[in-house]
């Protein structure tokens, strides 16, 4: 007995795999960069309240101690090491694994940090946070790396100031430039930025 076989069942033509190929590879060109864009917004959010909690508690330190100087983060923050003046986000992590590095500061001398407690009288009035994205490159120097790379960054100070400034800023806020900035908030928050 002959049984009768359809041969145009067996697979798929070249064109319905053409097709199948070309309609994955406009959803992953769509839907990548609105996944990293969601990415670096929820990082940039989780930033910002670990920000807002650490100038609380901030706060609480200079009602006790009359300064900030010698202020010792809590919520699982700490510095990098005893005399830096940097932390990572989120807690708990490293310089290799952190989204954020957040560098506190002396608002009157930007290149002084408060955690030592003998420094000028002048010093450790007032603060200023800057939080800029770990993009793998430690320096920021070299072109961006990873989803972090073009991310925004923030400042926070004492006196209430917030900005965000783009990721395409072309000057990045880094650990070797806050010395050589203004004091004034043009050097932090320029005309790119925005309030958060």
């Amino acid at each position: 007995m002959y049984t009768w076989i359809d041969k145009r069942n067996f697979g798929f033509t070249l064109l319905e795999v053409l097709v199948v190929v070309v309609i994955v590879s406009i959803l992953a060109t769509v839907g990548v960069p609105m996944y990293y864009s969601q990415l670096r917004n929820s990082e940039r959010a989780a930033a910002q309240s670990q920000m807002l909690q650490l100038a609380a508690d901030l706060e609480r330190w200079r009602g006790k101690n009359f300064s900030y100087q010698g202020f010792t983060p809590t919520n699982g923050l700490s510095y990098a090491t005893s005399t830096s003046q940097t932390m990572f986000l989120p807690a708990g992590s490293n310089s290799s694994s952190s989204k954020y590095m957040i560098t506190l500061v002396d608002s009157a001398d930007r290149t002084l940090s408060l955690v030592p407690t003998a420094l000028p009288s002048s010093v450790g009035q007032n603060w200023t946070m800057i939080a800029r994205p770990n993009s793998g490159d430690l320096t920021d120097t070299a072109a961006s790396k990873g989803y972090m790379g073009s991310a925004s960054r923030l400042v926070l100070d004492s006196r209430g100031v917030r900005c965000m400034t783009p990721g395409t800023f072309s000057d990045h806020i880094q650990d070797s430039v806050i010395a050589v900035m203004t004091t004034s908030d043009a050097g932090l928050c320029g005309n790119s930025s925005k309030s958060w």
